[in-house]
């Protein structure tokens, strides 16, 4: 569960990266 909550964290970073960039 918490390997999951990890890589849920991890995408959901990534995914606000890209969204900041695309907004940039």
């Amino acid at each position: 569960m918490q390997k999951t909550r990890y890589y849920t964290n991890t995408k959901g970073r990534l995914l606000k990266q890209m969204q900041t960039l695309i907004e940039d």
